[in-house]
C-alpha cells in the first residue's frame, strides 16, 4: 500500500529480532516482557546458562515466578552468588506441567510434598483460603500458558532449605544474629537427645521455639540465674512440649498455613492451637503467641519447621 510518504507492506507474524525471539512462547517470555519481574530475568541472565536452557527447553515445566517484590519479602536485595542463583531458581521449576486446578488439595494441618528441580517444598492448597508454598509464600496468579509450560505468580521468593532444624538456631543464637536463640541452644545442649533429634536428617519436625526473652521470664518465674539451674528432668520434659514429630513429611511440617484450632500432640502431653488468635495454650495453660514477623515463622530447615513464640510452654 502507497502512501505519501513511503509504502505499507502486510506481514501474516511479528517481526521479532533475534535477540528476544528464543523467549517467544516459553515460560520465560511472561516475566520478560513485565517490569514487575526484572528481578526475576536478572537473575536467571546471571545464573548458570544452564538454568536459561532449562526454562526455555521444549520440555512442559511449570515455573513459579516470584515478582520483585517477592524478592524483597525474601530479603533478597541484591543477586547472590551463581551458585546459590541456581539453587534458588531451580527450586522453583517443576519439571512437568501443573496447571492450578491440578495442584494437589490436603485437608489442613496436612501439606504436599513437591519435587522441584532444586528440592522439595510444601503446598498448602487451601481452595478459596489460598495457595501457599513453605508457608510464607502465596501463589497470586495462575495459568499462564507457554509451549513448554505453565507459569504461576507467587508473591515471597522461595529458598531453598541448607541447614538442619539444630543449625539455624545455633545460626541465630550468635551475636550477629541478635541471639533470639541463645537458651533455647543452651537448653538443647543439656538434652543430647533432643539436640540430636534437631540435627538428624532424617527428623521430621515442627518446632515451637521460645525467645531468650520468653526463657529470661521463665528464669524469673521460677527464681532461678539460668537453665542451669533448672533440674534437667523438667527442662527435659518442657523441650519435648515444643516438639511436635510425625513419621509422615505432610504431617511432620505443620506451616502458619496449616494449623487449625484444636488439640496437637507433642513429645511430651497435648498442646492446643488457636489459629485465629494465633495462640499456643500448653499443658498447663500458658498462652504464647506465635511471633506475627514473616521472617520468625515458617522458618523452614532440611529437617523440619521452626515458629518463633514468646513464651515457654509448661507441661
Amino acid at each position: 500500500m502507497k502512501a505519501t510518504n513511503g509504502v505499507v507492506h502486510i506481514v501474516d507474524q511479528v517481526l521479532v529480532p533475534g535477540s528476544i525471539a528464543r523467549f517467544v512462547n516459553t515460560i520465560v517470555e511472561p516475566a520478560y516482557f513485565n517490569k514487575n519481574f526484572t528481578t526475576l530475568i536478572a537473575a536467571v541472565t546471571a545464573a548458570s546458562p544452564s538454568i536459561m536452557e532449562t526454562l526455555l527447553n521444549s520440555s512442559k515445566k511449570t515455573l513459579f515466578a516470584p515478582t520483585n517484590a517477592a524478592f524483597a519479602a525474601a530479603g533478597i536485595t541484591s543477586l547472590p552468588s551463581q551458585a546459590t542463583l541456581n539453587a534458588v531458581l531451580t527450586y522453583h521449576v517443576i519439571g512437568s506441567e501443573v496447571k492450578a486446578s491440578q495442584l494437589p488439595t490436603t485437608s489442613a494441618p496436612a501439606n504436599n510434598a513437591i519435587t522441584t528441580l532444586g528440592g522439595v517444598f510444601y503446598l498448602s492448597n487451601r481452595g478459596s483460603n489460598g495457595v501457599f508454598i513453605n508457608g510464607n509464600t502465596r501463589i497470586t496468579n495462575t495459568d499462564i500458558m507457554a509451549d513448554n509450560g505453565v507459569v504461576h505468580v507467587i508473591d515471597r521468593t522461595l529458598l531453598p532449605p541448607t541447614k538442619t532444624l539444630a543449625q539455624i538456631a545455633i545460626a541465630a543464637s550468635s551475636v550477629s544474629s541478635g541471639a533470639e536463640f541463645t537458651q533455647l541452644v543452651a537448653a538443647l545442649s543439656r538434652v543430647p537427645a533432643l539436640l540430636d533429634a534437631a540435627s538428624a536428617a532424617s527428623a521430621n519436625l515442627t518446632v515451637f521455639a521460645p525467645t531468650d526473652a520468653a526463657f529470661n521470664a521463665l528464669y524469673t518465674a521460677l527464681g532461678v540465674s539460668g537453665i542451669n539451674d533448672v533440674p534437667l528432668n523438667t527442662l527435659t520434659a518442657v523441650l519435648q512440649h515444643h516438639i511436635i514429630s510425625s513419621p509422615t513429611t505432610a504431617t511432620g511440617r505443620v506451616f502458619s498455613s496449616d494449623l487449625v484450632t484444636g488439640s496437637v500432640p507433642t513429645l511430651n502431653g497435648n498442646i492446643n492451637i488457636s489459629a485465629s488468635a494465633g495462640t499456643v495454650t500448653s499443658g498447663n495453660g500458658t498462652v504464647a503467641n506465635i511471633s506475627s514477623n514473616a521472617g520468625l515463622v515458617n522458618i523452614l530447615g532440611t529437617n523440619g519447621v521452626i515458629h518463633t513464640i514468646n513464651k515457654v510452654l509448661l507441661p
